[in-house]
């Protein structure tokens, strides 16, 4: 968050009309941890889901794993920092993804190209 603070305040330094792209927003974390360790995240820092979903980001946009419906497309080999062991932990991390982000106003989804 630091970091997507810093950028917001470069953007409006710089008086130019900005948009600024974010590759894993604070609530990626979510799908990560348990929700009792969420919750104490956010009771730690004094968050609240309104504040940190809905006005942080104007949009989001996820992506949603080749994993489910390009199969053949998703591979361990061009990313070192994915773990997902086979497809169907891929699938069920990015389930938790999406369901992080639902609520937001501008949620958007981008899903791979089916094969045939």
């Amino acid at each position: 968050m630091d970091l997507e603070d810093r950028f917001v305040e470069l953007a409006e330094i710089s008086g130019e009309h900005t948009v600024i792209l974010c590759d894993r927003g604070t609530l990626d974390s979510k799908a990560y941890i348990s929700p009792e360790g969420w919750q104490a995240v956010m009771d730690e820092n004094g968050w609240s889901m309104v504040n940190i979903r809905d006005k942080r980001y104007d949009a989001i946009i996820h992506m949603v794993t080749a994993a489910e419906g390009a199969e053949k497309y998703y591979t361990l080999d061009n990313n070192a920092a994915r773990y997902e062991s086979d497809l169907s932990v891929a699938i069920d991390v990015d389930k938790k993804l999406r369901a992080a982000w639902v609520g937001h106003p501008a949620l958007m989804y981008i899903y791979s190209q089916r094969t045939h």
